[in-house]
């Protein structure tokens, strides 16, 4: 099919899909933003009511995320210039409250450019759009890269965000469009063909990093489950083909949210951070079976870091959402996953798990870093047996805000009234604590609005990994996730103030 005529057969489903999946800002194209979201299970309708104070707040809220981005495309371009220009991208806030920042080739570079797709998709100012492109553009090297998993981060935030987010009044002639197109499934053929069952490895899955954990054999992550929505999203894009490359990257993304499913899942719904597998290194054999798992950013093998619990749910409701016409593939049980991560999400949120002395809270429905870390590893296969550390765990404010938005786009998919409104509620709840709840001395906990917050982001508290010796502050994929989740809410609800 002539590539343009194809852009102009896919580009509705495209804006459906991919806003619908985290990967973009507006609302579907056949479901218009208002207060009915569709119930895949048989088309029944569920409506979710905003509490207007909480539309307030979020409204002011998305108002100083402006204020700071503006201030952090001021900060970063002077650091480039000082840099010799080369582009560089915002990862996490350090000591002095200024950004960290990266090359185009970190994991986290995909965030920034998002933020700025969010923002334009919000208020519609052409000054955001711009400045989307502007830091858009770079990643286009990346694409036939893809040195890691995270090349879904990459480029469903920004080209995917983009063609999301485009229209002929502000891409005439379709060129960033058509040009979002090719990136797209070029990234997606590369990923596919460069890291699934690498080097011939019969996993089922991308292998996650070359080295890292550093020895590590095959690991998997349960983040992964998020970058499946590049392989989605460019099968989408091609015009759902049952056959031919496109088809492959469908077929493996499906196998790839089976393994995770399969290995990183627990029985409860808790989730392990990695799975290594034998990869034929150091005198294992090459079978692709499991050899252990583990955590490097969480407490223990055992124990459940909360910012990967909160990529299963967002994750697994995105491959359900893509999936959920194909009865092959039995879709159910993606859905079925990102109830079972939402259900224990929730439970063990501080605010509502009165067994742990040491976090609960209040109010607070912002998990710790790892859920386990103050009451000790849990029993399992892979258990060191860690004891407890019986004090407050720091806590992470990018993993509420991902959970958030992940069951926004769980709430309208979940198959029945009630669960639809109970994870919409305790979205709801997550972003009320995010902007509202005030620690011991007063202020704003989680809000970098906070009198005296030296951070530069959006949100702070945020937990690069349980025991990274870093400031709880900023981080770019808590500020994207949390305005995901923001814009998502006001437009279930159809509330503006």
């Amino acid at each position: 099919m002539d590539r343009r005529r194809r852009h102009g057969v896919t580009a509705g489903i495209a804006l459906a899909l991919v806003t619908g999946s985290g990967c973009g800002g507006r609302a579907p194209a056949e479901r218009p933003a208002g207060a009915a979201g569709s119930d895949a299970s048989g088309g029944r309708t569920v409506a979710f009511a905003a509490d207007p104070a909480l539309v307030a707040a979020l409204e002011d809220a998305l108002a100083f995320a402006a204020r700071q981005t503006e201030a952090t495309l001021r900060a970063t371009e002077q650091a480039e210039a000082a840099a010799g220009g080369a582009r560089l991208y915002p990862s996490h806030t350090i000591e002095d409250g200024s950004w960290l920042l990266k090359p185009v080739d970190s994991w986290t570079s995909g965030m920034f450019p998002g933020v700025l797709w969010q923002l334009y998709a919000h208020t519609g100012q052409r000054s955001w759009r711009e400045a989307a492109l502007a830091w858009t553009g770079p990643l286009e090297v990346m694409a036939a890269s893809p040195i890691d998993h995270d090349q879904g981060f990459r480029f469903c935030l920004t080209f995917g965000n983009g063609f999301a987010m485009s229209t002929d009044a502000d891409d005439p002639g379709a060129a960033f469009r058509a040009r979002a197109l090719e990136i797209l499934t070029q990234a997606a053929e590369a990923l596919d063909t460069h890291r699934f069952n690498q080097g011939g490895v019969p996993v089922g899955a991308l292998r996650s990093e070359d080295d890292y954990p550093r020895g590590s054999h095959y690991p998997v992550f349960v983040d992964s489950i998020m970058n499946l929505c590049l392989p989605l999203l460019a099968w989408t894009l091609e015009g759902r083909p049952a056959a031919g490359p496109a088809r492959r990257w469908y077929e493996h993304a499906v196998e790839q949210a089976a393994t995770i499913l399969a290995q990183n899942v627990r029985a409860d719904g808790s989730t392990y951070h990695i799975v290594e597998h034998n990869d034929g290194a150091g005198g294992l054999p090459a079978d692709g079976r499991v050899l252990r798992k583990i955590s490097a950013q969480g407490f223990a093998p055992e124990s459940t870091w909360s910012r990967g619990q909160a990529w299963a749910i967002y994750g697994f409701a995105v491959v359900y959402r893509y999936t959920q016409a194909d009865p092959a593939v039995a879709p159910a049980r993606f859905r079925e996953a990102a109830m079972a991560a939402a259900d224990y999400f929730t439970r063990r949120l501080p605010a509502l798990d009165e067994g742990d002395a040491w976090n609960h809270a209040a109010g607070d429905f912002v998990p710790p870093s790892d859920f386990d870390a103050a009451r000790g590893e849990p029993d399992g296969p892979f258990s060191t047996h860690a004891p407890g550390r019986r004090t407050r765990t720091r806590r992470d404010s990018s993993a509420a805000a991902i959970a958030a938005a992940g069951m926004l786009e769980l709430a309208p998919l979940a198959g029945s009234e009630a669960r639809a409104q109970g994870y919409f509620r305790t979205a709801e709840s997550i972003l009320r604590a995010l902007v509202t709840y005030r620690g011991p001395d007063g202020r704003l906990a989680y809000l970098a609005l906070a009198e005296g917050s030296i951070h530069r982001g959006i949100l702070v508290e945020g937990a690069v990994a349980l025991d990274l010796p870093l400031p709880n502050g900023s981080t770019i994929y808590g500020d994207y996730y949390f305005l995901d989740a923001a814009t998502r809410y006001l437009r279930l609800t159809k509330a503006r103030r």
